[in-house]
């Protein structure tokens, strides 16, 4: 570890202190800032069993911190997305990840800033260094609180202006996604070439069919060779071949030391950000087996628990509010409540990324952590139980039949009041290809109604309907920006909140809702969305709003999932 610092000259070491006292007065002197941290050594077992040993500094104990500490990560829903727009190519997509070694170490510090690094305490006892020995630190160490962003920006210029030779004798390069910022899109075009026209005087833009677009410009699909995740030092590529692929690898390892690449179609199956992604002969899965079957054990032990075949009673809620449980005082402590938090959040983070039969179960166990622990224990274990049945359930993206376009259906509902206060959300965003029967689940919400409580099941379905089309809002973007503009269908299975949303003059009993609903009927008026109706057999979201009963599950997610 310390060799790999001192090879990239993130630190240098000062063997006196008073050399450093002396250095730190003329810093000082200049206006410069001079922050001196404490540090420590880290070890760790990764996940492929190698131990590991970090040298951190303390940035903790740093009094202020100076510019920006964040930095966007790679959401779920866009590695969906990506894997998705892959899946177009049938089994002729390339896809690959590579991992950037080291990164943080690749950024410099900005100007007018010095470190110092006080030598951790484990060196000095194996003799390595002395007391009065200490660090100055030129590079984006681990552990500051800065580090991370300054490891994006530089991160981010350099992609920016990487050359990727072709075979073909073109140059491609990477441009960064106005969406978001963890996309990067690869193509030998220079600009972003659809034609686009203004719309009067209107600040709006036009597509070919005469909707208004939500970006001012964005790719043709045929100009588009592959999509880039980033994720701080980690990078998944789906591309339209492996010459693509390799290609941009090589091009990184020109400017950053890196692990192997590792190529989903020479193994069949490939592990980024702790998702499972298989290749089979009819799509793509994404699921999180050994993270599951990790879970289970760390939080129920070797114990046999047996299984279910649904992730909680069909009911989904209780018959009494939480605080009237009265054999739940006794159980209400600290200790238990941090339990069962750390318990439902590794439940969501398998629910929130390849598991949408889970979310409606894990945001019902959310509610009642802190009030009612004995049920939220047994919710707990009724929905590990139906894990430990399901271990290899994940996303499933069939591929589409050659040049079909997609499109794109978003299921609304809505549980009306089930314990007498709020009302629960649910949706599903979803790209269909109708002649093949593709259906891609992208996203997904279960969640339960706040800032208004609705009077009615019209109500509730009406706040549901506003909520899917902001959670869509990201999908359709990305969308339309590699070459795909859609106008979303707005799917509901209530049809007094579709005549309340239709109404031109909605009632005064209503106002309140139908304020909240003038974003939808402006996104309708302007022909950017579409609302209809559908059966309630056929609506997706109906598991992600109440406990359904294992029958209507078992008829819902072949859809999505496998």
């Amino acid at each position: 570890e310390i060799s790999q610092l001192m090879e990239k000259d993130a630190i240098q070491v000062m063997k006196k202190k008073k050399k450093y006292h002396q250095i730190a007065a003329e810093c000082r002197s200049k206006g410069e800032i001079v922050s001196t941290l404490p540090s420590q050594l880290v070890f760790t077992i990764k996940a492929d069993g190698r131990h590991k040993a970090r040298m951190v500094i303390c940035g903790n104990f740093a009094q202020e911190v100076f510019g920006e500490v964040s930095t966007s990560d790679l959401d779920p829903t866009i590695l969906r997305f990506m894997l998705s727009w892959g899946s177009r190519r049938g089994k002729n997509l390339s896809c690959g990840k590579i991992d950037i070694s080291t990164a943080f170490l690749n950024s410099e510090l900005p100007p007018g800033r010095r470190i110092f690094m006080m030598v951790p305490k484990q060196l000095v006892q194996l003799g390595l260094y002395e007391e009065d020995d200490i660090f100055e630190v030129t590079k984006g160490i681990y552990g500051l609180k800065e580090a991370p962003k300054w490891w994006a920006s530089t991160r981010n210029e350099v992609l920016s202006k990487l050359e990727i030779p072709l075979k073909n004798g073109k140059t491609a390069r990477l441009y960064k996604s106005k969406v978001h910022d963890s996309l990067w899109i690869i193509s030998t075009s220079k600009k972003r070439v659809l034609e686009i026209e203004k719309k009067n005087e209107a600040s709006q833009w036009l597509d070919e069919q005469g909707r208004p677009r939500a970006l001012d410009s964005c790719w043709d699909s045929d100009d588009i060779l592959g999509l880039v995740g980033v994720y701080v030092d980690d990078l998944a590529l789906v591309s339209i071949s492996k010459e693509i692929t390799k290609a941009v690898f090589e091009a990184v390892q020109k400017i950053w030391k890196t692990s192997p690449p590792e190529y989903l179609d020479e193994q069949a199956n490939m592990l980024f950000l702790g998702l499972r992604v298989y290749i089979t002969d009819e799509g793509i899965k994404i699921s999180q087996p050994a993270y599951a079957k990790d879970m289970v054990k760390k939080l129920f032990g070797d114990a046999s628990m047996g299984s279910r075949n649904a992730p909680c009673d069909s009911d989904g809620f209780m018959s009494k509010p939480y605080t009237q449980v009265g054999d739940d005082k006794v159980a209400n402590t600290d200790s238990e409540k941090k339990r069962l938090q750390m318990a439902i959040g590794t439940l969501l983070w398998l629910s929130t990324r390849t598991r949408p039969d889970l979310a409606f179960a894990v945001s019902r166990m959310a509610s009642c952590a802190t009030s009612s622990q004995v049920e939220c224990q047994r919710r707990l274990k009724h929905c590990v139980q139906y894990v430990i049945g399901s271990m290899d359930k994940g996303i499933f993206y069939k591929f589409p039949s050659p040049g079909e376009t997609p499109k794109m259906h978003i299921y609304s509902d809505a549980s009306f009041a089930p314990e007498g206060g709020n009302s629960h959300t649910g949706c599903i965003v979803t790209l269909q290809y109708p002649k093949s029967g593709a259906l891609h689940a992208i996203g997904w919400l279960s969640v339960r109604q706040s800032g208004i409580v609705a009077k009615s099941s019209a109500e509730a379905e009406l706040i549901a309907l506003c909520t899917s089309s902001e959670t869509a809002a990201c999908v359709q973007l990305l969308c339309e920006e590699t070459g795909h503009p859609l106008m979303p269908t707005l799917f509901t299975d209530n049809t007094a909140a579709l005549h309340q949303h239709n109404a031109e003059s909605p009632s005064w009993r209503s106002r309140h809702i139908s304020i909240k609903g003038e974003h939808l009927r402006t996104e309708v008026k302007e022909q950017r969305l579409s609302v209809q109706y559908c059966k309630t057999a056929d609506m997706l979201a109906d598991m992600l709003t109440k406990g359904v009963p294992s029958q209507v599950l078992n008829r819902l997610l072949p859809m999505i999932m496998q």
